[in-house]
């Protein structure tokens, strides 16, 4: 999901079943055991999503997870030949206060051998507790390898659901990391529910995967995304999302998918469902300075949504703000952040004049801007992706669908 929501998908390589074949494509040798009785699952191998290169955290020698949890635990060598749990995030490696001790003889990584026998305490007084490490194959899903597939793999819960226009719809989470995935519940034929879940459920170990891998370097990634149009046609998401990444502040958006029932895939609301002008129908309307003036028969007759959301934006009072739910993020108020927006839109980047050709779309003065079906209308929505307190994202127009029907091509409903 775009930050647009962005579904983000974890992009890794095929995973391998036999260890020769582990070996050769460098993939992470996974063993499976219990500590505490629960579930783990252990890595001596190098993590490019850690970032661990042997370069930059050459003393991290293997990571470890409960599967319940999803948190990863980083095992720093100490010079005593020991393990140690440590507290990894995107910039610091905290091992002050150890949350247990390892002992056990690296593998080499090019012969990884089917057991490793290793003891874990708690603490340096603690009684050492056996943990027999066991070679991992098999366990991975379509372009996930083992250590994202069992990391991806938890509980979960549907949660989110809506009804609309006869479909009950809603999310899939894990509840660890709040990753989460679109699902049908009911109004469609068994068969298409079925397929499009399917598919989604396995997008949501990669997710998931993902989620839990930042959460464990301290990154608060997040996705607050809701439902905000189901048909028979098409499925509609939007909220915002973000979180820490590393570097200097956090990356914060706003973002919708509007998804094609059928095959699952996204589908851009603007060009797959909207009537469009042609510069040829536009020109004769232009004045000297740009400025567009569309006359009523020729809106009737023929009209892009991009010239019926300027049209609409310019008639808006400057005296009020939508009445849309999403609140803007940052430090300006929704008033402000609207207002801004708007007037972002309805003036031209080269000269900073009223213009109102949708063919001029992409030059305005750099604002964000998306299409999104909802309950009551077509919504028009701000994006500037930034840290949280900068930029406006979230701030919603929406255009009552009585007023956008008239220029729809291919219904987003059966009905």
């Amino acid at each position: 999901m775009t930050m647009s929501h962005r579904v983000r998908l974890l992009s890794v390589l095929i995973a391998l079943i036999t260890q020769s074949v582990l070996a050769e494509d460098k993939l992470p040798v996974v063993y499976q055991s219990q500590l505490a009785g629960k579930d783990i699952v252990l890595t001596f191998s190098k993590l490019e999503s850690f970032g661990d290169d042997g370069e930059s955290k050459p003393q991290i020698k293997a990571r470890y997870f409960y599967r319940h949890i999803g948190k990863t635990i980083p095992l720093v060598l100490q010079s005593d030949g020991k393990l140690v749990e440590c507290i990894e995030t995107f910039n610091d490696l905290d091992c002050s206060k150890p949350t247990g001790f390892w002992q056990v003889d690296l593998p080499q990584e090019n012969q990884p051998p089917e057991r490793v026998s290793a003891k874990w305490q708690a603490n340096a007084q603690s009684k050492l507790s056996p943990v027999e490490l066991r070679l991992t194959t098999g366990q991975q899903s379509l372009n996930l390898g083992a250590w994202q597939t069992l990391l991806g793999s938890g509980p979960t819960k549907l949660v989110g659901i809506k009804e609309m226009n006869g479909v009950t719809a809603g999310f899939l989470m894990d509840t660890r990391s709040g990753a989460k995935v679109p699902q049908l519940v009911s109004g469609l034929a068994q068969d298409v529910m079925q397929a499009f879940n399917a598919q989604f459920k396995l997008e949501l170990l990669g997710l998931a995967a993902a989620r839990l891998e930042n959460h464990s370097l301290d990154g608060r990634e997040y996705d607050n995304s809701s439902i905000h149009y189901v048909s028979k046609k098409i499925l509609t998401l939007g909220g915002g999302s973000g979180g820490y990444y590393g570097g200097a502040h956090s990356v914060d958006g706003y973002g919708s998918s509007t998804l094609d029932i059928e095959t699952g895939k996204s589908v851009d609301v603007r060009t797959t469902f909207f009537k469009h002008l042609s510069a040829k129908d536009v020109s004769p309307f232009i004045s000297k300075h740009g400025f567009i003036t569309i006359p009523g028969k020729f809106l009737k007759r023929k009209q892009t949504i991009e010239s019926l959301t300027l049209l609409e934006l310019s008639r808006f009072p400057a005296s009020k703000t939508p009445s849309a739910k999403e609140q803007a993020t940052g430090d300006q108020t929704r008033a402000d952040c609207f207002e801004e927006w708007k007037n972002g839109l309805l003036y031209s980047m080269d000269d900073g004049l009223p213009d109102l050709d949708a063919h001029k779309w992409g030059d305005r003065i750099g604002f964000s801007f998306e299409f999104m079906p909802t309950r009551t209308g077509l919504a028009i929505y701000t994006n500037d992706t930034a840290e949280a307190n900068r930029g406006c994202r979230g701030v919603m127009f929406v255009i009552p669908w009585k007023k956008v029907q008239r220029y729809i091509v291919m219904p987003l409903d059966d009905e």
